[in-house]
């Protein structure tokens, strides 16, 4: 059973328009973790975020630098 005790919060800059909605990070602690990302030069942003919904796919670059954008002390 997973836990759900979780306090997850999202950065966003409404006037930032090079990433998908202004999304620019997004923090995650739970009593098993903490996690953080960046939005804004990762999943978020504006070329990653189409290529992720469909054609064209990612690349094994873009895979390879999403990689760097997460971190978690899982």
């Amino acid at each position: 059973m997973s836990d759900r005790r979780k306090l997850q919060l999202w950065f966003d800059d409404k006037d930032y328009k090079d990433s998908h909605a202004g999304h620019i990070c997004n923090v995650s602690v739970s009593p098993a973790s903490v996690a953080i990302g960046d939005a804004k030069t990762g999943n978020f942003r504006n070329d990653i975020y189409e290529r992720r919904g469909g054609p064209p796919t990612l690349t094994a670059e873009d895979k390879a630098m999403l990689a760097t954008k997460n971190k978690s002390s899982r």
